[in-house]
């Protein structure tokens, strides 16, 4: 996050925006995640967790 020259309460409006606008994609299902991977079934896309 990169604050510049903005105050704190600036700074912490702009952060909060771009942090929610990363909601859309906090969360994706492993079949989309296949699919849009482009490893060739049945490679695992995960070898540890």
């Amino acid at each position: 996050v990169t604050l510049g020259e903005q105050g704190v309460r600036s700074g912490l409006k702009a952060a909060h925006a771009r942090l929610s606008g990363l909601l859309a994609h906090e969360h994706a299902s492993l079949v989309l995640a296949q699919r849009c991977s482009g490893v060739q079934a049945p490679t695992p896309l995960f070898s540890a967790l």
